[in-house]
């Protein structure tokens, strides 16, 4: 009989607390079995995508993308072609961290730290390119320097931390409302001080919560939505949550083309309409709220299926 994992996950002095208990070891050893472990009201894992079972057909979309992203970037450490670079590095690098890797990984090291160098000495032209290379860069910083660290006193490079604020000082007010909510949703490092507050976030996400995008995503602008109304709805937590995720995540799942990357029109957005579809199957992880706004609400109960994850 396989052991049940059931877990409790609440916000406390705005850290992620996990309370595990386990129960029934019957007739097998822990890490010594491939028999399912049932995890009761899941709101994500721990592990990384490479550690989770390959019957896991979310971790499997994640796994699928993440090997193209290995194999396809380019020599400088950018993603993309041409002049379309700079969205698909920023949600690449975003993905790769977003999984828990960092510089020190094994297989993604290289990758990561290849890809920040090119950021760092970018040039975005956009304001969705300003956006994502400012949340690529402060997803860098959360996890090279800043994971336990709620208060955000570690020492950053000064470098790092000016390049995002060039890159927010330089959105402009034209920016596309879904665009200035990705990063208002965001964490940045504290010394970019942009003064939100919890009514802020609550109202950004409120618009999400309703409403039903049309179809499967065919576009860089649907894939955002889906991650946005994700994002909302696994943080409200509860029906709307549950609806929500027996929808988009199969979607996701049933997109993914045989090359890894996602569809998308015109084709060269394929590799960040990627990068946005793992950071909304990444929300799934227990770490996923280091990467939100430290003025996230406290998120409310979320209520949902048992999910079935092998353990190998």
């Amino acid at each position: 009989m396989c052991p049940v994992i059931f877990v409790v996950l609440c916000e406390k002095m705005r850290e992620t607390v996990i309370v595990l208990a386990i129960t029934v070891f019957t007739g097998c050893a822990w890490g010594q079995t491939s028999a399912p472990v049932v995890i009761k009201g899941l709101h994500g894992t721990r592990s990384s995508a490479s550690h989770q079972g390959k019957g896991d057909s979310v971790h499997t979309v994640i796994t699928n993308a993440s090997q193209e992203f290995a194999e396809s970037q380019n020599s400088d450490g950018s993603w993309g072609t041409n002049s379309n670079r700079q969205l698909p590095t920023a949600f690449c690098l975003i993905s790769l961290l977003r999984q828990g890797e960092s510089r020190e990984s094994e297989k993604c090291g290289n990758s990561i730290a290849n890809a920040h160098a090119w950021l760092m000495t970018s040039q975005p032209k956009t304001d969705p390119e300003r956006v994502a290379t400012a949340i690529a860069l402060s997803d860098y910083i959360t996890v090279h320097y800043r994971w336990h660290d709620l208060d955000e006193k570690a020492e950053v490079p000064a470098g790092q931390i000016q390049k995002i604020r060039d890159c927010v000082h330089a959105i402009s007010p034209q920016c596309g409302e879904m665009w200035r909510d990705l990063l208002n949703l965001s964490r940045l490092p504290k010394e970019i001080g942009r003064g939100l507050d919890g009514n802020t976030i609550r109202a950004t996400l409120g618009k999400y919560l309703d409403g039903e995008p049309d179809g499967s995503p065919s576009t860089l602008a649907d894939y955002l939505l889906l991650h946005l109304t994700s994002s909302a709805r696994f943080h409200r937590g509860g029906q709307k949550w549950s609806d929500w995720n027996r929808h988009f995540a199969p979607m996701l799942v049933r997109a993914q083309d045989a090359d890894g990357l996602m569809p998308c029109k015109p084709p060269e957005d394929r590799i960040a309409a990627t990068g946005l579809s793992v950071m909304s199957l990444t929300i799934y992880y227990i770490f996923s709220p280091n990467f939100s706004a430290r003025a996230w609400p406290v998120t409310s109960k979320v209520e949902g299926e048992d999910i079935k994850i092998e353990i190998k």
